[in-house]
């Protein structure tokens, strides 16, 4: 068995709730909107340009949903997302240390930031060569890696706007 099942599976045993494996939320995709995040639009831009952005690709590519690892309905609603090695990587590091300090998130963003720190070195070891590869909107090499941490970053912040 997988951790994130395992765990997943602790969490619906705690909460006596089983969760949504394969939940869809219109707000959650692959691309950012205006309509989705209103004011915090230019912040979402400037991270994209941070992380070596490539819009043209962006917003050509189709929408796609964004799928939870769970989530977990009534009365809860809460989006788990179950972070493996391949996620803690410097583009992570670098979105989460533009965040504005006061933007609420469901997990300790300086303990994180350590975790990339710390396992960035074992998770490009580790990373095969579909890891590294170029994506649409992230042409460079490592591409994808850039790619998840820019969903990891619509994951942090659509859910308060949602």
């Amino acid at each position: 068995m997988r951790l994130e099942i395992g765990i997943i599976a602790l969490v619906e045993e705690v909460l006596g709730v089983p969760a949504e494996r394969h939940a869809r939320f219109d707000w959650l995709i692959n691309k950012p909107f205006v309509a989705h995040f209103g004011e915090h639009y230019p912040m979402i831009l400037n991270l994209f340009e941070l992380m070596g952005d490539n819009r043209e690709g962006l917003f050509a590519k189709a929408d796609e949903y964004l799928v939870p690892d769970a989530y977990f309905p009534d009365p809860y609603h809460f989006i788990f997302e179950f972070d493996e090695l391949q996620h803690f990587m410097t583009f992570r590091k670098e979105t989460l240390g533009a965040y504005r300090e006061d933007f609420p998130l469901a997990f300790n963003r300086q303990k994180y930031i350590q975790f990339c720190v710390k396992y960035e070195d074992a998770a490009i070891q580790k990373g095969s060569d579909r890891f590294r590869r170029k994506t649409a909107d992230f042409q460079f090499i490592n591409g994808r890696t850039a790619q998840r941490a820019f969903f990891d970053t619509l994951r942090d912040l659509l859910p308060p706007y949602a």
